[in-house]
């Protein structure tokens, strides 16, 4: 099996030899609220609420030319994977890529093959997903935006990303519209924005900052929140779309797939 961690094979790693990769193939089990409504005999359909988390435990091989070679190889091995978020991409499906991170690194021995006297060291890394989902590898390009409606691509679950927006006039609407074009949603941002400064909105957090030259302030003055980019919203080929009252904007998405 090929195996690919921040787009760097995982045999560049200490002669690293992936032996399996397990539980990344399943989708997130996640579960939308549901409310009664006298008179109804079905329940009303909600949100999606959040996914259980999803893990992957991937065992490494890790061969050895001599005993006193075992703490160099485990010190390479736990520093290229251990702390930070990490890519993971795997031969069977090379066109998306899972966020994670090193939730646990065990260690242990591989018993000797015959006539090998130096046992192998096997690494068994439990990965963290870190948003439930897979996203597209490479990713999906920047959308830019206006003062027309524009379509955003959709993945099979709701997904993020970031929007930047610069030259506009204080107050800039941001309109959330779904392909059958009843229920838009609108997010307001009073904020003065000077030439070379911009703003940057995390879809995913819900934050909204003012960055300049030299330095990134968040902004207090909204009204509404920032669309979550969900597929639910689409009609068939039809996709939702992004539009601005004021200035220019972009698109950074984080297209999320269940697999």
């Amino acid at each position: 099996m090929s195996v690919w961690i921040d787009n760097r094979p995982v045999t560049s790693i200490a002669g690293a030899r992936p032996v399996r990769l397990s539980g990344f193939l399943t989708a997130p089990r996640g579960q939308r609220s549901t409310s009664g409504v006298p008179g109804r005999l079905a329940p009303v359909v909600g949100g999606l609420q959040a996914p259980e988390p999803r893990r992957a435990t991937l065992t490494l091989r890790i061969p050895l030319a001599t005993i006193a070679d075992r703490p160099a190889a485990m010190a390479t091995v736990e520093a290229a994977l251990a702390g930070a978020i990490r890519s993971i991409r795997t031969a069977d499906r090379p066109g998306v890529h899972t966020r994670c991170i090193a939730d646990a690194i065990v260690w242990s021995e591989q018993p000797n093959a015959p006539g090998m006297t130096i046992p192998s060291l096997l690494c068994d890394v439990v990965w963290l997903a870190i948003d439930g989902g897979t996203e597209d590898w490479p990713a999906d390009p920047p959308v830019l935006l206006g003062t027309t409606r524009t379509p955003i691509p959709m993945g099979s679950i709701p997904s993020g990303g970031w929007l930047f927006i610069w030259g506009s006039t204080s107050p800039v609407t941001i309109t959330y519209t779904p392909a059958n074009g009843t229920g838009a949603t609108t997010c307001v941002i009073t904020q003065t924005v000077a030439t070379g400064e911009h703003l940057a909105g995390d879809l995913d957090t819900g934050d909204i900052w003012l960055v300049t030259a030299s330095a990134r302030t968040r902004v207090s003055t909204v009204g509404g929140e920032l669309p979550v980019l969900d597929p639910a919203d689409a009609l068939g080929t039809v996709l939702p779309s992004l539009q601005l009252s004021t200035g220019t904007g972009l698109l950074v998405p984080s297209t999320r797939f269940r697999l």
